[in-house]
């Protein structure tokens, strides 16, 4: 084993989290395998798809004699899709929009995923969910593999999409759960990097050399099984989160001994304590539901920033560059080259490592608002590229119109490796890591299901417009691709005031350390609006009782009085948090009505004498005013020396 700033790497650790990492492997493996050029080539003859609204072309496309060399294995025999008669065994040639429902449908299953997540967690834990979902990826590869209709690979897309929805919100939960807390943004960043090396393994494989031919295509499809079959063998013998058995199975000697061997040390004794803290804060919220945590006022601030951060990480156009970027940079230099599209995902595979190293020294927040500033920039890089090789463009170069599309397309493909640069190494692994930290053990899987439910959402939306604009009128118009790419640059520079000032650094901090901070921060900015709004924050001070004014009237959270009266508050608040009847002080503020400060008791001049009596028909203590004391208006306007004021009102309070 060896140390990194005082946690050690054990081979227990990088066990687990490898074998939780082929889950994160096979949903970037399934987002991209139909995207690869070759292999949607061959399903569309297949399944019989036509792009256009003549089905002659279709017929033509999937006759033997027509079919792309390009895609035979070595000394083979193209694929046997049927006859020349628009009727093979497939039957009819499909529309378009069947198979870009084939393609989408999986983010559908990974919405419906995302929502499973939280309940899976709290019935099988961490590591059982893990485990209980690999059966949904190879029933998913087997359908794939016996596919040969376009519905049943519908289904299998949607089962395959199920199961990324769920690994998505567990993994990083899992292994955030298990790691030191000076290296967890590294760890939790391996989720990503596993994600990235899906992406690539996927173009690796769909190349004509290899298996996107017309014999290896199916190889392809199930190879998903694979990751699920390995990790099946691995992951029952490693332990499962010390945090989840301690507090949510409330077995501490379990938890000791699942920390142990994580640690690799039987010195675990500080790391215990900190999780017991933990356990006796939340014990009296319990387990929240999502609607529950939404509602929670103190974890509101959390819950918008992850949100926030994880809507933007599909918005930002990843996907849509990484899976269209053949057809992005539609070009006589790049078109139909498949080193493009394999060098892409080397880089941004090699990036996700250097996140890996810079996560827990750099930290979160510099680096996911430095990686959108970078991203934003190389979006205006790739959109002048696009518009560079517009129709228009081209037709006024005359002779020199090759080297410059061909100066257009490196811009383009260089702008694009710029652009995923910024996104691996801050958006891409960020959010998974924050979504993690935010939260408490009791709230983390309702926060989890919550965000990454948004992420799958937005991340459909992505899919299905580029699908559609990939499919259609997008294809050959670069000058509409620039301008979709413009929407990408808002999207990056938008974000960056907001996580600026909302999102604090969590790096080297424990989780109860950061949940104590966004507590203060809570505190802090309650404070803050009620120096700012004393008439609304005067109501968190007193009961919520009616006040007798000078003209008869009964006022009671403003009710029926008139306007120079005065609005009680609702609710007792102390400040040390007790919940109490009779306090010794109550903290008066005052209110700027025009130009005048005067007390929260007053309008303009008029001072208003409370007295608190002790109702004897109520278990409650109310503010009333006195029987002979009468709300009064002086002759002159009182001095502005609201201490004395104040000593008056507290002095009264304090009486028996």
């Amino acid at each position: 084993m060896c140390q990194i700033q005082n946690s050690r790497i054990t081979f227990i650790l990088v066990i687990t989290v490898v074998a939780s990492g082929m889950s994160s492997f096979q949903y970037g493996y399934n987002m991209a395998i139909l995207e690869v050029n070759t292999i949607s080539q061959i399903m569309h003859c297949k399944f019989r798809v036509h792009s256009s609204g003549d089905n002659n072309t279709c017929q033509q496309s999937c006759n033997d004699s027509n079919c792309d060399p390009m895609l035979y294995a070595p000394g083979g025999s193209p694929i046997n899709v049927g006859r020349n008669d628009g009727q093979g065994e497939n039957g009819p040639c499909k529309s378009a929009s069947l198979w870009l429902i084939t393609v989408s449908i999986y983010t559908l299953g990974g919405m419906v995923g995302a929502i499973l997540t939280g309940i899976s967690v709290k019935i099988m834990g961490r590591k059982g969910t893990l485990l209980t979902m690999n059966p949904l990826s190879i029933i998913g590869a087997a359908l794939m593999w016996v596919s040969d209709s376009i519905y049943v690979a519908m289904a299998a897309r949607f089962i395959q999409g199920l199961f990324a929805g769920l690994a998505t919100g567990v993994v990083p939960l899992y292994v955030g759960e298990i790691s030191p807390t000076k290296i967890r943004g590294a760890v939790i960043t391996v989720h990503q990097l596993f994600v990235t090396l899906g992406l690539l393994v996927a173009q690796a494989l769909g190349h004509h050399k290899v298996w996107g031919n017309c014999h290896g295509w199916r190889y392809t499809l199930v190879f998903t099984a694979v990751p699920s079959l390995i990790q099946l063998l691995i992951l029952p013998s490693l332990p499962d989160s010390p945090r989840a058995i301690f507090i949510d199975q409330n077995w501490e000697d379990g938890a000791e001994k699942s920390l142990q061997l994580f640690r690799g040390t039987d010195d675990v004794q500080a790391e215990i304590d900190e999780i017991r803290e933990e356990r006796d804060d939340e014990r009296a919220s319990g387990q929240m539901s999502e609607w529950k945590l939404i509602c929670h006022r103190p974890s509101r601030r959390q819950l918008i920033t992850i949100s926030v951060v994880l809507v933007l990480q599909q918005l930002c156009g990843i996907n849509a560059i990484l899976l269209f970027v053949q057809n992005l940079i539609d070009s006589t230099v790049l078109k139909n080259n498949d080193i493009v599209g394999i060098g892409v995902c080397i880089a941004n595979v090699g990036i996700t490592v250097i996140a890996i190293i810079l996560m827990d020294w750099v930290g979160r927040k510099r680096l996911l608002l430095g990686g959108y500033i970078f991203a934003g920039f190389s979006c205006i890089l790739l959109a002048i590229s696009l518009l560079l090789e517009s129709s228009q463009y081209k037709e006024g170069l005359g002779s020199t119109q090759g080297e410059a599309q061909k100066h257009a397309a490196y811009l383009g493909l260089a702008s694009m490796i710029g652009f995923i640069l910024g996104f691996a190494v801050g958006p891409g692994p960020v959010p998974w890591i924050i979504t993690v930290e935010y939260f408490r053990q009791s709230s983390r899987p309702a926060a989890s299901t919550i965000g990454h439910f948004l992420n799958w959402l937005f991340n459909a939306a992505i899919f299905w417009i580029f699908s559609y604009l990939n499919e259609g009128t997008f294809k050959d118009k670069t000058n509409r691709a620039g301008f979709v790419v413009f929407f990408f640059m808002i999207i990056c520079f938008l974000p960056t005031g907001f996580l600026y000032y909302f999102m604090p650094e969590t790096k080297n901090k424990s989780f109860q350390n950061i949940y104590k901070e966004f507590s203060q921060r809570s505190r802090s900015s309650e404070d803050n609006n009620d120096n700012k709004t004393p008439t609304e924050s005067t109501q968190n001070l007193i009961t919520n009782t009616p006040i007798q004014a000078s003209d008869g009237e009964s006022v009671a959270n403003g009710r029926g009085a008139p306007d120079s009266a005065y609005t009680a508050p609702k609710r007792l608040y102390h400040p040390t948090g007790e919940d109490t009847r009779q306090p010794r002080e109550i903290d008066l503020r005052y209110q700027d009505g025009n130009e005048s400060l005067t007390s929260p008791l007053t309008r303009g001049a008029q001072p208003i004498t409370l007295r608190e009596t002790e109702s004897t028909s109520s278990s409650d203590n109310s503010l009333t005013t006195d029987s002979n004391q009468r709300l009064s208006t002086p002759s002159q306007s009182p001095p502005h020396n609201t201490s004395s004021f104040r000593e008056a009102i507290s002095a009264i309070c304090t009486e028996d």
